[in-house]
């Protein structure tokens, strides 16, 4: 059998082969499967190049701020900021924009916030201990001592989902039944940031929560606030620890492994002086490397969390001041107890280190002076905030080289004139507040500031009430005098000066401050419902002192609303004041003080000494003297703050946020009852219980029946007769000696009964 094979070019279809017969050419030619795939891949690599990826969409930078204080301590400021820009240029939601996280944004912070609940901007702080403003300045982020938590959270029909369903009616009030949106919202945040970082902040809604209409104003963009409310609220005598803290360190692209925060030591950390965190959440407009958002900048999602420290340096003991005239010496390492960084954060576009030498003397010979004496030398300077940085990065490879630890220390140079300027120059306003008055029935709450500069200074004092402190707005009273060079005076002293003001015996310091108080604000409480809130717009004269007081009465708490420790008293949270004007002269100081020198000085800046011109100043001036102006007052900052984040916003200095000085807690004695009471009541109902329960159960189980008689035995009469004998030669002996008592007794009464 014969097996004819077809040819190579051979098909089993007939019209595949030409017509001559011979074998053709293939359909496609190679050349067209390579015009083919170039057809293909081209538009699909250029898709996947201009696709908005999470790491294209976010920004991560880490920073140290080593400020040297005149008492001989070291404040430490760890920043971290991350960025995402918004899907769409435009007015974003929170919800609809942490639907999908995966990059260096903090993803249980973004579905927290993202979850229904309606936030526009958050900000929280833990704080141990109380920054001293008189000896250290403004802080880099203020708190209050203990948790502050503040948001602005929508309140119409976009969040509907807290209902389960559409609503369309416009909110309702706070005080109806079962609360508006913003109630609601604010119930569910709070819970979530209880759980996620580890604090009692479940406890804030209802009479912990205020709503201030002159502080707290938006932070963030002006325009993504509307139709949203502010919840305010204050825990003054929560305490934080390391179960705080580990929760702030995960909300970290690299946490503690790598970057700033690795190798730290926490035990040394809450053994300082003052230990704060805090997290942001805002959106801003930022200039991108790329250009993008024109002009106005593209809309991001700003997350900055806050790690803020005072340090004692080796020589210097809890409470040994440095001299006057002495100079600092300190080093990182040693702050740290030893525990610098081990690695960066790979994922960090820069980590820095920033030593603040602004504290020194005004003078560019000082300011040398200070640099000569840091080892390292400093790798950039920017000269507006007399400021040095070190890129961390070059830090350890400088330091692998030479085969050394990395560390920045400050050694004084001989016979150079560097000094630490006082505090007290720095800050213009001191705050400070305690009660009048004695025992637990009523007294009064004095809160005073002081402005020590030449220039009159606008601010804004909120002060949240409990409800169990009645005040009364009628004792509501501003008094303000001229500045004596004593700052801390007796509480007699405070009534003395208010018996002459009342007399009238200093009419010239009554007429200079007649008018300090411009407005004046009262929100009533509500007993185990709201607080009260007395905000006061202030004007503050040059170089004044300004009194705001009010009287109030403790009220009765029932014993399940006692503290544990209900003899230590009840803390009383901090009044705060808000500075509201800026002047040219203070940009250059109060630039960098809320926040890090990320957001006033662009990266390029970093490495060339920029200083802002005079018209830059004078429109940063004038663009944060008009923020004061309503609900505008953070559109200016966060847009100028956020705008100095870019490649392309070194030039000047935008006008900073508002600056907040809050005052110290109070503790208030609270009339306490007998707590042994409940006790002896339950040990007398218990008693009786017992007694009548015995008799009626031995009544009604036990059978009654005769028993038959027996007669005693001999012996049990003997023993029955010697027991009665005793019995009356015990009585006659009484009698016997005490006879003539006992008749004059009876003979007494009966006169008595026959007057």
């Amino acid at each position: 059998m014969t097996v004819t094979m077809p040819r190579p070019c051979e098909s089993r279809r007939p019209t595949a082969r030409r017509r001559g017969g011979k074998c053709g050419k293939p359909a496609v030619t190679t050349l067209s499967l390579f015009w083919l795939l170039l057809l293909v891949l081209v538009p699909s690599l250029s898709a996947l190049a201009s696709c908005d990826t999470p790491a294209a969409r976010e920004r991560f930078a880490e920073e140290l701020l080593i400020r040297p204080l005149s008492d001989g301590r070291v404040a430490l400021n760890f920043q971290f900021t991350t960025h995402r820009r918004s899907a769409a240029n435009g007015e974003a939601n929170a919800t609809s924009e942490f639907q999908h996280l995966g990059g260096l944004f903090p993803k249980a912070l973004g579905q927290m916030v993202g979850s229904a609940t309606g936030v526009r901007e958050l900000h929280l702080s833990f704080a141990q201990g109380r920054w001293d403003y008189a000896r250290w300045g403004h802080p880099v982020s203020a708190g209050p001592t203990g948790v502050e938590l503040w948001a602005w959270i929508d309140d119409h029909a976009n969040s509907s989902s807290l209902l389960g369903a559409h609503v369309s009616e416009p909110p309702a009030p706070s005080s109806d039944k079962g609360g508006s949106l913003a109630d609601r919202a604010w119930l569910r945040l709070t819970q979530s940031l209880s759980g996620l970082f580890g604090a009692s902040l479940n406890f804030l809604p209802g009479a912990r929560t205020a709503e201030p209409r002159l502080s707290f104003h938006p932070e963030g963009l002006a325009g993504s606030h509307a139709g949203a409310r502010l919840r305010h609220g204050f825990l003054p005598r929560e305490v934080v620890c390391t179960e705080n803290l580990t929760p702030w360190l995960k909300l970290l692209p690299c946490r503690a492994a790598a970057g700033l925060m690795s190798n730290l030591d926490a035990r040394r950390l809450f053994d300082s002086e003052f230990v704060s965190m805090s997290v942001h959440l805002r959106q801003v407009r930022l200039v991108t490397d790329d250009g993008g958002g024109g002009g106005g900048g593209t809309l991001h999602w700003e997350v900055v969390q806050s790690l803020n420290t005072v340090m004692r340096t080796a020589d210097r003991g809890r409470s040994q001041a440095l001299p006057p005239g002495s100079q600092h010496r300190w080093s990182l390492g040693q702050l740290l107890g030893g525990g610098l960084p081990t690695s960066t954060c790979e994922l960090a576009a820069h980590s820095r280190v920033y030593v603040d030498l602004g504290s020194a003397a005004a003078t560019p010979m000082a300011f040398e002076s200070g640099v000569a004496a840091l080892q390292p030398a400093p790798h950039a300077r920017l000269a507006h905030r007399r400021l040095v940085s070190y890129d961390l990065r070059r830090l350890m490879e400088e330091a692998t080289a030479l085969s050394a630890k990395w560390n920045v220390a400050f050694e004084p140079v001989a016979g150079s004139d560097y000094w630490v300027q006082p505090a007290n120059s720095l800050d213009a306003l001191r705050a400070h507040r305690y009660t009048r008055g004695y025992g637990q029935e009523g007294g009064a709450i004095v809160t005073a500031i002081e402005n020590i500069s030449d220039e009159g200074v606008q601010v804004v004092l909120l002060d949240v009430v409990p409800w169990y402190l009645r005040v009364f707005a009628h004792t509501v009273a501003v008094r303000c005098s001229p500045l004596v060079d004593q700052w801390q005076r007796s509480e007699a002293e405070e009534e003395d000066e208010e018996e002459e003001d009342g007399k009238g015996k200093r009419p010239d310091e009554n007429v200079r401050c007649s008018e300090a108080a411009s407005r004046v604000l009262f929100s009533p409480a509500l007993d185990r419902a709201r607080p009260a809130v007395l905000e006061v717009f202030l004007e503050l004269p040059a170089r004044s002192r300004t009194l705001v007081s009010m009287d109030f009465r403790q009220a009765f708490l029932r014993i399940s609303e006692h503290p544990p420790d209900a003899n230590r008293g009840f803390d009383f949270s901090s009044a705060v004041f808000t500075l509201l004007t800026r002047t040219a002269k203070d940009l250059s100081y109060a630039a960098g003080l809320e926040w890090s020198p990320l957001f006033y000085a662009a990266p390029a800046a970093a490495t060339t000494a920029t200083t802002a011109t005079a018209a830059t100043a004078a429109t940063a001036a004038t663009a944060a003297t008009a923020a004061t102006a309503g609900a505008g007052a953070g559109a200016g900052a966060g847009a100028g703050a956020g705008a100095g984040a870019g490649a392309g916003a070194g030039a000047g200095l935008p006008p900073p946020l508002p600056l907040r000085i809050y005052t110290e807690s109070l503790l208030i004695t609270m009339p306490i009852p007998d707590f042994s009471m409940p006790y002896n009541v339950i040990t007398l109902t218990s008693t009786i219980g017992a007694l009548c329960f015995g008799s009626f159960y031995n009544t009604a189980t036990r059978r009654l029946a005769l028993a038959e008689r027996v007669d005693p035995s001999p012996a049990q009469r003997r023993r029955r007769q010697r027991m009665l004998g005793m019995v009356l030669l015990v009585g006659t002996a009484f009698a016997a000696v005490f006879w003539e008592d006992v008749s004059r007794f009876f003979e007494d009464l009966l006169a008595e009964l026959t007057a």
